[in-house]
């Protein structure tokens, strides 16, 4: 599964280069959250269908609903605090907890 949220995370950076996209799994919920740091991207007509086409292609065409893809507010704002992380092809941003700023939530 991973596999195939790493590949589509790659077709989605490869069509959109200045967005930066992510994913991480969530293990207490078996859920694959994708995220990116574009608030304007939601609101994409061309850029929804895209990713909609995606999702049914690699994923619910497989039977696959344990996945989520949409802009992550707290994410982007730490975006910065990230280290690059290289492994040959692949690039991974890494974060160390200990560095997170806290942004307070509305009452």
């Amino acid at each position: 599964m991973e596999e195939i949220v790493k590949e589509v995370v790659e077709i989605i950076r490869s069509k959109y280069q200045s967005l930066y996209m992510d994913y991480e799994y969530h293990e207490d919920s078996d859920v694959y959250e994708i995220w990116y740091d574009s608030e304007e991207m939601r609101y994409d007509k061309e850029f929804n269908m895209f990713v909609g086409e995606l999702i049914d292609k690699y994923f619910y065409s497989r039977d696959i609903y344990n996945i989520f893809i949409d802009y992550s507010y707290t994410k982007s704002k730490n975006i910065d605090l990230y280290k690059l992380n290289s492994d040959q092809n692949n690039y991974r941003y890494t974060v160390e907890s200990s560095a997170l700023i806290s942004i307070p939530r509305a009452a």
